[in-house]
């Protein structure tokens, strides 16, 4: 995995987002971990859709656009649940539960994904 930064303009959301970089990781994602820190996020590049079948914990999700605009929010995706698919997602970030609210994201704000600095 790659460690990356997520950004809203000038402002930091997340220093450290682990982005996917096999298959095999994209696959994984969050299986078989009992749960995230508030400071977990977990990039999964390329992906249009997710689910959260044999997951122990409640997530949120965002899916972006090519230009890294917000198209879609998932807010306390519960175990056993799906996403609907979008072919015009580029990235998909997996938060914690109630991390949408705290970040205060909407649909139409473009955030911006760095390589972090390490």
């Amino acid at each position: 995995m790659e460690k990356m930064t997520i950004l809203r303009g000038d402002e930091t959301l997340a220093a450290t987002a682990w982005q996917t970089t096999t298959l095999f990781e994209r696959v994984k994602g969050l299986l078989g971990k009992d749960g995230m820190d508030m400071d977990e996020t977990l990039i999964l590049n390329p992906c249009h859709a997710v689910h959260t079948f044999f997951m122990k914990f409640t997530i949120d999700v965002v899916f972006l656009n090519s230009h890294c605009q917000i198209i879609a929010l998932y807010p306390d995706l519960k175990p056993y649940r799906a996403t609907r698919i979008h072919l015009d997602a580029t990235h998909t970030i997996e938060l914690p539960a109630g991390a949408i609210t705290q970040w205060n994201l909407k649909k139409g704000q473009h955030l911006h994904i760095r390589k972090a600095h390490v």
